[in-house]
């Protein structure tokens, strides 16, 4: 395993682009959510349905499941507030696809936390494709409003060098 510094903004343009397809809506989700934690000290509904989701498709919806999902989240926001995230890094495969570390990276963007620290594991990263969210029913109309607002925000801030 390799560890080095890297740039927010070079990052996020390995993540989230696989080929040419946005491939992370999950890390705008938990951005979302950040910021909703931030204003509110609330989990937003937002994270409540991709967690749901992403529990169901994994045969581990239950609960505590759920439960235990939220309150990680809830743990990575409180590192950030504290400055300890710097304890863990995020890991990347070779390819720069995302291996763990979704939050944290939300993190990073909502606090512009412009270096980070990641690890390089020899192995290939995920790219969280999703399916079209309006097709699998799990987000209202306005929620497909808010998820694609903080995209396209997120795109022009990647091509303005925001986290640079």
């Amino acid at each position: 395993m390799e560890s080095k510094e890297i740039i927010l903004n070079d990052l996020l343009e390995k993540v989230f682009f696989n080929g040419k397809i946005f491939a992370r809506i999950d890390i705008i989700i938990r951005y979302l959510a950040v910021e909703y934690w931030h204003n509110c000290k609330q989990v937003d509904a937002l994270y409540w349905k991709m967690q749901y989701y992403k529990l169901k498709l994994k045969n581990r919806l239950d609960s505590n499941g759920i439960i235990n999902q939220v309150n990680r989240f809830i743990q990575c926001v409180k590192l950030f507030e504290t400055k300890e995230y710097l304890k863990y890094p995020i890991k990347v495969g070779t390819d720069f696809g995302l291996i763990d570390g979704a939050h944290r990276l939300a993190c990073y963007m909502f606090y512009n936390i412009n270096q980070l620290k990641v690890d390089t594991i020899n192995e290939k990263g995920k790219y969280g494709t999703w399916p079209d969210m309006a097709l699998i029913g799990l987000f209202t109309e306005g929620d497909l409003k808010r998820i694609e607002h903080a995209k396209n925000n997120t795109i022009f801030g990647l091509k303005k060098g925001r986290w640079k």
